[in-house]
């Protein structure tokens, strides 16, 4: 703040305690006001993004963290392997899921069908998109009694706020139609917790998968898209 005559300068806090709010060091007595020079000084304070240690870069407006972080790309998720507590960027959390716990991974491009041959036992399969984003994607495979749920989630925190994917998969068999199901692709920091009942799923039945009863596969094309 500063008095009428802009000489003097106060915070706010002290010039409400001054009598009758006004400045008494100089013979203007005004009260006080914004001070633009003060305000520009103020607002140009930055603060690191809260997720500096997952490797976010960003410096922002001390006043604006929050709003930064809710669409930070580098926000942490959780590991959910048993006894596991790693939490990091999805960038590095796909690196500690294929080196630490072996998932398998595919890379995939936008708009492009990708065959999968799929152990009906096989409860995930990590698909990377070969993109400038190089978004990650959960290919998660959950028991319906002698079925299976096929579903695909977007390892990140911050997903409403980001890119949005949509999603096409279907199963087949040999001279059989297949099963298809298009939808969006819902996002998760800790993918493996997904419950299947809270996203769309393709429900693969026993006739479309093929091998011995203890080691069924399933052919699952995937193709995943930006939406705009």
């Amino acid at each position: 703040m500063q008095c009428a005559a802009g000489c003097h300068t106060a915070c706010s806090r002290c010039q409400s305690k001054l009598p009758g709010k006004r400045c008494h060091s100089c013979d203007q007595g005004g009260a006080y006001v914004r001070c633009p020079v003060m305000d520009g000084i103020v607002c140009s304070a930055r603060v690191r993004c809260a997720y500096h240690q997952h490797g976010c870069p960003s410096y922002v407006p001390y006043y604006e963290p929050r709003d930064h972080e809710s669409v930070c790309p580098h926000a942490p998720c959780s590991c959910t392997e048993p006894g596991c507590a790693f939490v990091d960027s999805p960038r590095r959390f796909l690196a500690h899921l294929i080196d630490a716990h072996s998932w398998p991974v595919h890379t995939i491009r936008y708009g492009t069908h990708l065959g999968l041959g799929v152990r009906a036992s096989e409860p995930r399969v990590l698909l990377v998109a070969a993109e400038e984003d190089e978004a990650v994607f959960l290919l998660a495979i959950g028991a319906l009694g002698p079925a299976r749920a096929v579903s695909v989630v977007c390892v990140r925190a911050n997903g409403e706020a980001g890119q949005q994917y949509g999603l096409k998969h279907w199963a087949h068999a040999s001279n059989e139609r297949a099963i298809t199901l298009d939808c969006e692709v819902t996002s998760s920091a800790a993918p493996g917790e997904v419950a299947v009942e809270t996203v769309e799923f393709l429900t693969v039945p026993p006739a479309k998968m093929t091998g011995p009863q203890a080691d069924k596969e399933m052919v699952i094309t995937v193709c995943i898209d930006k939406s705009f």
